[in-house]
């Protein structure tokens, strides 16, 4: 057989005679051939060596399954390179091979003489596979007999690992009869398989569990895939007639099937309930922005959440300087308050800073007390500027004479809270006059400070007699104020006038001449 495999390997590279036909089977009798031989050349003559370390591995149905296996063509130095295909035999209904060299996956490898080569063989076993031992073999062959060999290799197929724990960071809390407790669980899959889980808690009577996630949500199963681990609280309401000792809880997370189980014991010490005021304290809007100069208001509540009666103090802990605080109730100040059981009442803190605050961030931190419980609340006040600029000027009625100019003083007085900066005027007058003003600006104006600023206005010579008016304003950076308006009265020049009179002179005289010369007729 190996003889024949290698008079056909040597027809290869030969032009066949006669019909296609003949061809094709005379191809495929010497790929058996050469398969058929392989086996044998494998155990005796075969020139081609195949290694693995490793040859058996264990997985679950399902998973995919690597060896690496070492090829090595032992030809001759001089010989020709040999081409290997790669195939595994008597691979598994529903299984699937695949052949990776250097990440790459291949069919087949070309090997100089000498030459060693590693490939990864992957196994993708199905998930229906029954369990047991699955012995395959690789087979690396050419269509030379002689370079053909093959390597055992076994799959081992078992059922998924089942696995679930449970974890707690503190599993003894301390606490008071009647109260609440939650305990911080973790359930942890360590399967390979994704698990429903059905959560339950032993207490002891009369007390209540429930299991909560993150979101408040309360539960009573959870699904985790292989490897996920979820954590939830564990809350109890225990009872209020409970005798202080230690407590129990057992914590149990089965599988839909019975089959895995995780078991986990939580500790509560209960003590004697103590009789502690307990109320709240808070504001709605802790953070307010008002002008420099107003008061800020800040809503407070006060609730009394003991079973007793309580008498809160209030007070202010520390408060910017020459603010005036004050806790009112309507228009009444308060600074000592009695609430009943559960009772509420809701209170307005006021802050008034000093006229002359400065611009800027502030704190307030006022406190409530009721016998050995103490809460504070940081109120904040954000002070914004309060500005207003006012325009006089010296007078807001004059006269000019067309041509001449009119000089006038117009005062600017910071009438707000917070500096300005700088401070201008603008002025505007009518088309044709020429306007300015000294001096062109102000660096800065403190509260109630002053500032003055020249005006000159020249009306054009043969400006018509009558009166006009002026605007006058204020800008700032912060700033603008309304228009203050100065009437001018213009008069027309002294030589235009006694122009008039001459006019008016003759005009009148040739009237009396005309009535005369006509009165006689």
């Amino acid at each position: 057989m190996g003889s024949f495999a290698g008079d056909i390997m040597k027809t290869r590279g030969r032009k066949f005679r006669g019909s296609a036909y003949l061809a094709v089977p005379f191809v495929l009798l010497a790929f058996v051939a050469t398969a058929s031989t392989a086996f044998a050349a494998t155990e005796s003559t075969s020139k081609t060596a195949i290694f693995a370390r490793v040859t058996w591995k264990v997985v679950k149905p399902g998973d995919a399954v690597d060896f690496d296996l070492q090829i090595t063509n032992g030809a001759r130095l001089g010989e020709d390179p040999v081409a290997y295909d790669l195939k595994i035999l008597d691979l598994p209904e529903g299984w699937q091979e695949k052949f990776f060299y250097q990440g790459e996956q291949v069919k087949s490898l070309t090997l100089k003489p000498g030459e060693s080569l590693t490939v990864t063989v992957e196994i993708l076993t199905a998930p229906n596979s029954s369990l047991g031992i699955y012995q395959l073999t690789f087979m690396a062959y050419s269509w030379m007999a002689e370079y053909a060999s093959t390597q055992s290799l076994s799959v081992e197929l078992r059922e998924p690992i089942r696995e679930i724990n449970l974890v707690a960071t503190f599993p003894g809390i301390v606490a008071q009869v009647g109260e609440t407790v939650q305990h911080s669980i973790v359930i942890q899959n360590r399967g390979e398989s994704g698990e429903s889980l059905r959560l339950s808690a032993l207490a002891p009577e009369g007390w209540s569990t429930r299991f909560i996630t993150q979101d408040k949500s309360e539960v009573s199963s959870v699904y985790l895939a292989a490897g996920q681990s979820i954590t939830l609280a564990l809350e109890t309401e225990t009872t209020d007639n409970a005798t202080p000792g230690e407590y129990t809880l057992t914590v149990r997370a089965s599988s839909e099937d019975g089959v895995v189980n995780a078991l986990m014991e939580l500790m509560i010490a209960l003590r004697e309930k103590e009789n502690v005021s307990d109320f709240d304290f808070v504001s709605r809007f802790p953070e307010v922005t008002a002008e420099a100069g107003k008061s800020l208001t800040y809503p407070i509540t006060l609730r009394n959440l003991s079973a007793n009666d309580q008498e809160i103090i209030l007070s202010v802990v520390t408060a910017p300087e020459k603010w005036k605080t004050a806790f009112k109730s309507g228009d009444t100040e308060v600074t000592r308050i009695t609430l009943n059981p559960s009772q509420s009442l809701d209170l307005i803190f006021q802050a008034t800073p000093p006229s002359e605050v400065s611009v800027g961030d502030y704190s307030i931190v006022v406190e409530a007390e009721s016998g050995s419980t103490v809460k504070q609340v940081v109120f904040k006040a954000k002070v914004v500027g309060l500005y207003k600029l006012d325009v006089q000027p010296s007078t807001l009625y004059t006269s000019v004479t067309a041509g001449n100019p009119l000089t006038t003083t117009v005062k600017v007085t910071n009438s707000g809270l917070s500096p300005v900066t700088t401070l201008s005027i603008q002025v505007t007058a009518p088309s044709g006059w020429d306007v300015s003003f000294s001096p062109a600006r102000a660096l800065s104006l403190d509260p109630k400070d002053s500032y003055s600023f020249t005006v000159t206005a020249v009306p054009p010579s043969n400006t018509v007699a009558g009166d006009y008016l002026i605007s006058v304003k204020a800008l700032s950076d912060q700033y603008v104020s309304d228009e203050v308006q100065l009437r001018v009265t213009v008069e027309a020049p002294t030589s235009w006038a006694l122009a008039g009179v001459v006019v008016a002179v003759i005009a009148v005289s040739l009237l009396i001449f005309i009535f005369k010369k006509f009165s006689r007729r």
